[in-house]
């Protein structure tokens, strides 16, 4: 027990008893009648007019209350609550969040948050093997050596000039590289660690500096301490589906079937949401820590929500073709209208890359369940550990052509998209070894995730159209470099691209997520180019981004029919036991929101009118030596005289004849 504190000016201080929580746990929580009394009032020690009442210290509001009976200070009967006395009102509560996540600072102005870190150490270039499995580290001072299951970030430098982020955490703003997960399979020696799969390194260059996490660090280290405030957010990606071209499994370890991919027990959560199957994979940032408290309250505020990616090459940033220079991107909530979703039953607002008209959608932000979800599969593939890049490749376009692109004719060529047939169609980026780039090597790439369908149609002769594919954004590739004149060492580089297309009977009615993994071709070139561009065809030793953009590949029978099977490198499908899709456990970036909290605030006036609450029967008050009472609590009753609510004023209240007093009572719930 304790007693209120004293304060400049009176006011109430009110709170539910522990029958009131009681009541409202089993739903029969009731205000129905209040009572103003003097019980901690002793008027005798007043008979000599030489003590001030208001001196009175008065008891803080108590949780268990004995049952009184149900009269007033005076001996009437307690007042009756109901409207217009009792009365409810809405209350919102809005407050802004600090920046939770793997990073500190702002847009332009990243640096990894050391305390994040299980620590850090070097790679010097030289001293290890191109497209090899084995890691050699430094280990200078001050260095973390990994143990077996950890996490490693690789930021690959380009660039000979560079020791990438050695000296210092801080995200280069303008040097955007290509960046890698691994995960620590054994321990060779005192220098040197085995990965889940191979590295590019480099025959050039200072080196790099290598990042260390806790694999399934959410559940297993973030958090863990009961007085630790849990900075990043989880992230789970989930499929339902076999990535596709996975389909020789020599050479992998565990599993390539999708029921071995991590964060499979979010499946069900892909369902609640109606998800379809037009949707591969879908991404859950959701904030599902222990020990942090009501960290984000009931709710995100709309248009406050921030989604930094501080290490992401996102295509659509607005920059030219080759040029690109700005490391990280940003998504918003702040364009557009609110949606309702139907399966869900909540609202909704899309999260954009801007905040305009032009920006590009990639998933959605579910205020009132705290989460965000994304949709876009090109930067759910730079989010995963597995994909060996954190770079993103452009949307693309398909339509039919009624002709052939030259030197093919009509004559010594067919339509490729029969009737009865739909085709499901993406593409794939590939790096030979670069020979003519010391600074640059062969590094495997999972295909793009968008994949668009088709269904097969003819001409009004009834022949077949060909399949036309291009490139529509303009400047859809801001990141990819072409070394013989835009070489600066950032960004990243490929040779080919290759058309992927998988033919299936339309009455199969598969959606993209549902087509076969097994049924995908390069499509040839027949040595035209028209599904597979080659830089050594335009003069480039790397493709000149500005070229491909403006190319349109229009693809014939033959060209499918000739084209070979398809299948994902073994470079990204090995050690799938070790680590695999799905295993993502934290963002690996940043979330800035507004939040808010809905109260609602019951409003109970009692009021005592001149001529009544003018005398008491305290024992200790006699009517001839005092004219006036001080009141020091108002208990709120339930329809069976138990106590529910208590408030209890900051001083003593005084009532006299003639005067009127009115309490009003707030509670917020």
């Amino acid at each position: 027990m304790s007693f209120i504190l004293k304060e400049p000016t009176t006011f109430l201080n009110i709170k539910l008893t522990d029958t009131g929580r009681k009541m409202m746990a089993l739903g029969n929580f009731k205000m129905s009648k209040a009572l103003l009394l003097d019980r901690e009032i002793d008027y005798t020690i007043d008979n000599g007019n030489d003590y001030n009442m208001f001196d009175n210290r008065v008891i803080d509001p108590p949780d268990f209350y004995p049952d009184p009976e149900p009269f007033n200070l005076d001996g009437s009967a307690a007042f009756a609550l109901s409207a217009p006395q009792v009365t409810s009102i809405k209350q919102i509560i809005t407050a802004t969040t600090s920046n939770r996540g793997m990073f500190t600072g702002s847009v332009g102005a990243w640096t990894l948050d050391s305390t994040q870190l299980l620590g850090q150490n070097h790679i010097d270039y030289v001293s290890n093997t191109p497209n090899s499995n084995t890691l050699v580290l430094d280990n200078g001072v001050g260095s973390y050596f990994p143990k077996v299951g950890d996490l490693i970030f690789i930021p690959w430098s380009n660039n000979a000039s560079e020791d990438y982020m050695a000296s210092s955490l801080a995200v280069p703003i303008d040097q955007p590289i290509p960046c890698s997960w691994y995960r620590v399979v054994s321990i060779n020696s005192a220098t040197q660690v085995t990965l889940d799969r191979s590295i590019p390194v480099f025959n050039d260059g200072v080196g790099s500096e290598c990042f260390f996490y806790p694999f399934n660090g959410i559940e297993a280290y973030y958090g863990t301490g009961a007085t630790q405030s849990t900075q990043p957010w989880n992230l789970n990606i989930v499929r339902t589906k076999d990535i596709i071209g996975v389909i020789f499994p020599t050479g992998t370890s565990g599993s390539t079937d999708y029921r071995s991919y991590g964060s499979l027990e979010y499946a069900g959560t892909k369902r609640y949401f109606g998800f379809s199957s037009e949707t591969p994979a879908v991404g859950f940032i959701h904030y599902t820590n222990e020990n942090t408290g009501n960290t984000y309250a009931e709710q995100f505020l709309e248009k406050s929500v921030e989604l930094h990616l501080p290490m992401i090459m996102w295509y659509h940033n607005g920059e030219e073709n080759n040029n690109g220079i700005t490391f990280g991107t940003s998504f918003y909530d702040e364009y557009g209208q609110t949606a309702y979703d139907p399966y869900a039953q909540t609202s909704y607002r899309d999260l954009k890359d801007g905040k305009s008209y032009s920006s590009i959608t990639v998933g959605r932000v579910y205020h009132k369940l705290k989460m965000i979800v994304i949709t876009d599969q090109e930067l759910l593939i730079a989010m995963s550990y597995k994909s060996n890049r954190n770079y993103t490749f452009p949307d693309f376009s398909l339509s039919y052509s009624n002709e052939p692109k030259s030197p093919m004719m009509v004559n010594n060529c067919t339509g490729l998209c029969r009737s009865g047939y739909t085709y499901y169609v993406t593409y794939i980026p590939e790096q030979d070894t670069i020979a003519s780039l010391t600074t640059d090597a062969k590094r495997d790439l999972f295909p793009c995730g968008y994949i668009k369908k088709i269904e097969g149609s003819t001409d009004e002769f009834g022949n077949p159209f060909y399949l036309q594919m291009n490139f529509h954004i303009p400047d859809s590739f801001p990141f990819m470099r072409n070394e013989n004149s835009l070489w600066d060492g950032f960004g990243w580089t490929a040779e080919k691209i290759h058309v992927l297309i998988n033919e299936q009977p339309s009455y199969y009615n598969y959606g993209i997520a549902d087509v076969p993994n097994n049924g995908w071709k390069y499509v040839s070139s027949l040595n035209y180019g028209n599904g597979y561009y080659i830089s050594s065809d335009y003069g480039d030793n790397t493709i000149d981004a500005r070229k491909l953009n403006n190319h349109t590949m229009i693809m014939s029978a033959e060209d499918l029919i000739s084209g070979t099977t398809f299948f994902l490198s073994t470079g990204l499908t090995m050690s799938m036991d070790i680590l695999n899709w799905g295993d993502e456990s934290f963002l690996h970036g940043v979330i800035n929101a507004k939040i808010m909290a809905t109260s609602y605030k019951s409003s109970m006036m009692i009021t005592a009118s001149d001529n009544n609450m003018n005398s008491s029967v305290n024992k200790t008050y006699n009517a001839s030596d005092h004219e006036e009472v001080y009141i020091t609590e108002v208990l709120i009753l339930d329809d069976l005289n138990q106590v529910v609510a208590v408030g209890k004023p900051t001083y003593p209240v005084r009532k006299r004849n003639g005067k009127y007093i009115a309490f009003q009572l707030e509670y917020d719930f």
